[in-house]
């Protein structure tokens, strides 16, 4: 074996990973729509292994990224 992935585990690679986006899409459908309906266009939701957050942004400023 020479280290590179077989078309075959690529493909189970590729097929997990779109199972996992669907399953994603949802669990995040309710929680998007709930956002929809109790906030504004300015507010997240953040979860985090240990804890959830809604946050509003109430400014903000693009700044060009230095390479």
């Amino acid at each position: 074996m020479n280290g590179s992935t077989t078309d075959e585990e690529r493909k189970a690679k590729e097929e997990k990973l779109k199972k996992q986006m669907e399953e994603f899409e949802t669990l995040c459908k309710p929680l998007n729509d709930w956002l929809q309906n109790n906030y504004h266009p300015h507010t997240m939701i953040i979860i985090q292994n240990n804890r959830a957050e809604i946050v509003e942004t109430i400014t903000g400023v693009p700044f060009k990224v230095l390479d």
